[in-house]
């Protein structure tokens, strides 16, 4: 008997709900809208029918939401799942880069999640290296992933809310790879790259706070 079938039919379906809405909903649940999500002991139920998917239970700012499990990410990614293109890849970090690092760092955003961002022009996604035809696809590829949403009537960029989905550790990894961009021969670059090569993690994060696994 699976744990959420232990519940009576009444908690059952508060679970499920929470469950459906978690997985469905574009931007994180707030807490208050699900039952199943305010208190702890069906929470942690919806944390186990997560689990049974594959899937994990992340609390940001905002509210809940779910997201592949580390070890799950890592097991698509190595079947060739759900991987970006390397133009997608790199136009995805300048945007980060644009509108989230280099604000957090100046002070001007205070929020830990990667949906705390400035609106970008779009103009400064096109003045790279990469070719304006491969960052228009590009753009169209992350759009449609939500990993990039336009913003107001000049069609701004900013991040998208399925970057709300990554697990602390997908997060932190994200921010190593920002580090490693924006300052390669910096201190902290040589002790990201040397931990790697050791085959160790840390859990330093130079955006400040991450969301968290609920665990």
């Amino acid at each position: 008997m699976s744990r959420i079938e232990q519940l009576n039919d009444t908690d059952q379906a508060l679970v499920r709900a929470a469950v459906t809405a978690l997985e469905d909903s574009e931007s994180p649940v707030r807490e208050h809208r699900h039952r199943a999500l305010q208190l702890p002991e069906l929470r942690d139920s919806v944390r186990h029918c997560l689990d049974e998917k594959g899937r994990v239970l992340i609390r940001t700012e905002l509210g809940y939401t779910s997201g592949y499990a580390d070890d799950v990410r890592e097991e698509l990614a190595a079947a060739g799942e759900g991987i970006l293109s390397p133009a997608e890849r790199a136009v995805l970090v300048l945007l980060l880069l644009h509108s989230v690092a280099i604000p957090r760092a100046k002070g001007r955003i205070t929020g830990s999640g990667w949906d705390h961002g400035e609106p970008v022009d779009r103009e400064q996604i096109f003045d790279s290296k990469v070719s304006d035809t491969d960052v228009q696809n590009a753009l169209l590829g992350l759009a449609a992933r939500g990993l990039v949403r336009t913003v107001g009537r000049n069609k701004q960029l900013a991040p998208g809310p399925q970057l709300a989905r990554l697990t602390p550790a997908a997060s932190a990894r994200l921010w190593e790879e920002l580090v490693l961009l924006a300052e390669p021969d910096g201190v902290l670059a040589d002790v990201i790259r040397r931990r790697r090569s050791a085959g160790t993690t840390g859990n330093y994060c130079p955006g400040g706070v991450t969301h968290d696994q609920d665990r």
